[in-house]
């Protein structure tokens, strides 16, 4: 949707209409997926069945294709997975647009009660905070940090120069109703707030002492026992091989896996968190703006863009996500094969 309607009602009605047909499409994709996951996953085991019943034969080359078309549909998946969870922010922004034009905003958002000051000279004559307050008709806040920064505007002072700008700010991005959207979206991909200090804890948190060959240790013996798991299937090697190289990865797991499990629980969420970030200051770095306290926010927002921090944090968030597919009961027996958890942690 681009510039609005004649009215908001209708803006909203239809944005909100839109984005909840295309989270419906989504959905049932996300389920034609599951279920071609499970039928590529039967059509690998009853291969597996074969080679190991014939000694060989046809079902070698059909294990190995499964297999790849399995891990192929589990990254397609993730990306539905993700789809849908943009579209049901999307339905969510114009669902709350619309509740913001009657009176259902009270019985939802952020009310900022924790920002209350029952001191203050006139915040709680004006209602600044609390259920049905100033604060929660205007929070849309994704970050904790953006709304203890707008509880702060409400409270405190702010000089002539100050006030203009902000309200200069205002009327610009009124009229980019895209780019309200699409900051809505990618801030609020997630549940709940971002925590701004759980990842700043993250970054500055010491390494977890995960040796510098575990990564590429776990990627060797993951390429063995593909091969030896190939091989003996198809008959060209002993049932020892493979059994030796997956002893081999069991024990290198079991080593290193304290640690790789505690750094995959503490990193967790903070790239996601990281990631929904990196959204927002890419969506933001894409427009141009008049207003000078925009082109000043603009300017600390592009500050890094260009540089390897982008394609890193890219990297995090694909190490995450193939962190979470392991949950996955079809995908884990493939997953520890593949010492995927290992690879991910020491990544």
């Amino acid at each position: 949707m681009g510039a609005p309607p004649a009215t908001p009602p209708t803006y909203y009605q239809q944005g909100f209409e839109e984005a909840e047909a295309r989270c419906e499409a989504e959905s049932q994709w996300f389920a034609r997926i599951g279920l071609i996951r499970l039928g590529a996953f039967l059509v690998g085991l009853g291969a597996a069945v074969s080679v190991v019943a014939n000694r060989g034969g046809i079902g070698g080359p059909v294990l190995i294709a499964a297999l790849l078309v399995f891990v192929g549909l589990v990254v397609w998946h993730e990306r539905v997975a993700r789809r849908q969870r943009i579209t049901a922010a999307s339905a969510a922004y114009y669902r709350r647009g619309l509740d913001r034009l009657g009176t259902a905003w009270r019985t939802g958002g952020d009310t900022g009660d924790r920002f209350r000051d029952d001191d203050h000279l006139f915040a709680a004559d004006l209602e600044l905070f609390g259920p049905s307050s100033l604060f929660q008709y205007l929070s849309t806040a994704s970050t904790e940090t953006g709304a203890a920064t707008l509880a702060a505007w409400l409270v405190r002072p702010a000089d002539a120069a100050t006030i203009v700008q902000r309200q200069g700010a205002a009327r610009e991005l009124a009229g980019l109703p895209r780019f309200r959207h699409d900051l809505a979206v990618a801030g609020n991909q997630a549940s709940g707030a971002l925590d701004s200090r759980a990842l700043r804890r993250w970054l500055e948190s010491e390494p977890l002492g995960i040796p510098a060959w575990a990564g590429p240790m776990a990627a060797a013996l993951a390429l063995a026992n593909v091969a030896c798991l190939g091989a003996a299937l198809a008959g060209v090697v002993r049932g020892i091989v493979p059994a030796v190289s997956l002893a081999l990865s069991l024990a290198v797991t079991a080593w290193v896996g304290p640690r790789v499990r505690r750094s995959l629980a503490f990193a967790g969420r903070p790239i996601r968190e990281l990631d929904r970030l990196t959204a927002l200051l890419r969506r933001s770095s894409e427009e141009r703006f008049a207003s000078p306290r925009l082109i000043t926010l603009s300017g600390v927002w592009t500050a890094r863009r260009g540089t390897p921090a982008w394609s890193a944090i890219g990297r995090l968030t694909l190490m995450a996500d193939l962190a979470d597919a392991r949950r996955n009961q079809l995908f884990a027996p493939v997953a520890a094969v593949l010492l995927l958890g290992t690879q991910v942690g020491a990544a």
